[in-house]
C-alpha cells in the first residue's frame, strides 16, 4: 500500500455564518449577530482541541491545516476557540478561511493573537459591484483583504468562476495584481448548496476561455493561480484538443480528513449534499462517538480497500453528477 498519511486537515468549526451564499455546500446557517457559547449542534472545544493534538502527533506529514466553516472568527465562541487552537497548531501550516464581516474586530483579535499563518478571502467580482449571489458584502472582503496584505499577512484570495464573474474578470484581474496577494485560487462555481441557480454555472467553453486568461495573467503579474483539481476534469477534453495537454486531476482525499462542526469525519469536505451532510461513501465517523486514533485506522483500511482501487476519482463536481443521477 502506498503512504497515504495524512497531508492536509479541513476543519469547519462552526456552521454559523453572518453571510448567506446560495451555493454554499456545507449550507451554513445564516446568522447575523454575535454568538458567546458553542450551539447544541456543535461539538465543544474541548473536544477540537483532544483532537488536533492527536492528529498533530499521529502524523508527521501535516503540511496544512484550514480552520474554515462558516466563518470562524466572527463569533466570540469560535475566536476563543481558534485562539486556543493557535496555541497548539504551529502557524506555518495554518490557514483560516474567514469573511469580511466586521473586519476590523477580526483585525484587532489577529493582531492580539501574534498569528503569523494563512488567510484565505473570496473576491469573486469587482468591489464596485453588487454581487448578485453575496450581495454588496465583496466590498468589506477586499477591504479586509487589502488591510491585511498592507500589514504583511499571508492572503490567499479565493474566487468563484461563475458566469457573471467571467464577465467581470479582466477588471478582477487587475485588481488581484493590484492587491498582490500571496495567491489566487480558483473554484469552478456548481450549481449545489441551499439554492441551485443553473444560470450562473459557466459553460465549459467559458470555464477553459477563462483558465487561459487565468493562465496568461499568472505568468504576466508573477502571482500563483491555483486552479482546484476538478477544474482540469472539466476542461480535460478541451486541453487535450485544442492544446494537446493533459493535466492529471489528482483528488486530494488519499491525503486529507475533514472534519465538520457536528463532530462527523470526512475523506472531502466537499463531499456532502444538499443538507451540508456527507454522502454516504464519504463519511468515516464521529470523533464525539469514536477516538480520532480509531477513526485514523478505519481511514487507512478503508482507503486500502475502497479508493485505491478506484484510483481516487473523486471531485466536488463528480460527486455531485453521481449523486444527482441516482
Amino acid at each position: 500500500m502506498k503512504d497515504f498519511e495524512v497531508k492536509e486537515i479541513i476543519i469547519n468549526i462552526t456552521k454559523r455564518c453572518p453571510y448567506f451564499c446560495s451555493f454554499c455546500l456545507l449550507d451554513a446557517i445564516p446568522y447575523i449577530y454575535d454568538l458567546r457559547s458553542t450551539p447544541k449542534d456543535e461539538i465543544p472545544s474541548t473536544l477540537w482541541i483532544r483532537t488536533l493534538e492527536t492528529l498533530l502527533n499521529t502524523s508527521s506529514k501535516i503540511e496544512n491545516i484550514d480552520i474554515s466553516g462558516g466563518d470562524p472568527l466572527f463569533y466570540t465562541y469560535t475566536r476563543n476557540l481558534v485562539k486556543d487552537l493557535l496555541e497548539i497548531v504551529p502557524h506555518e501550516v495554518l490557514s483560516i478561511s474567514t469573511t469580511g464581516k466586521n473586519y476590523q474586530v477580526k483585525l484587532r483579535f489577529l493582531d492580539e493573537v501574534d498569528y503569523k499563518g494563512e488567510i484565505e478571502l473570496t473576491v469573486d467580482t469587482p468591489p464596485e459591484i453588487i454581487d448578485r449571489e453575496r450581495e454588496k458584502y465583496n466590498e468589506s472582503n477586499y477591504l479586509f483583504a487589502k488591510t491585511l496584505i498592507e500589514r504583511g499577512y499571508k492572503v490567499t484570495i479565493v474566487t468563484v468562476l461563475r458566469k457573471d464573474t467571467i464577465i467581470y474578470l479582466a477588471d478582477l484581474m487587475n485588481i488581484i495584481e493590484n492587491l498582490s496577494p500571496m495567491q489566487w485560487a480558483v473554484i469552478p462555481y456548481y450549481a449545489v448548496g441551499r439554492g441551485i441557480d443553473k444560470d450562473l454555472a459557466p459553460t465549459t467553453n467559458q470555464l477553459y476561455g477563462a483558465y487561459l486568461s487565468l493562465v496568461r495573467f499568472s505568468q504576466e503579474s508573477g502571482i500563483p493561480v491555483k486552479f482546484q483539481h476538478s477544474t482540469y476534469f472539466l476542461i480535460k477534453n478541451y486541453l487535450l484538443k485544442h492544446l494537446n495537454i493533459k493535466i492529471p486531476h489528482v483528488c486530494e482525499i488519499p491525503y486529507q480528513i475533514g472534519i465538520l462542526p457536528n463532530g462527523d469525519v470526512v475523506f472531502c469536505p466537499w463531499g456532502l449534499n444538499r443538507g451540508g451532510k456527507p454522502f454516504s461513501w464519504n463519511k468515516i465517523g464521529n470523533i464525539a462517538e469514536e477516538l480520532i486514533e480509531s477513526l485514523l485506522k478505519k481511514r487507512a483500511k478503508i482507503i486500502k480497500e475502497n479508493f485505491e482501487k478506484e484510483g481516487f476519482n473523486f471531485c466536488r463536481a463528480r460527486t455531485f453528477i453521481r449523486n444527482k443521477s441516482k
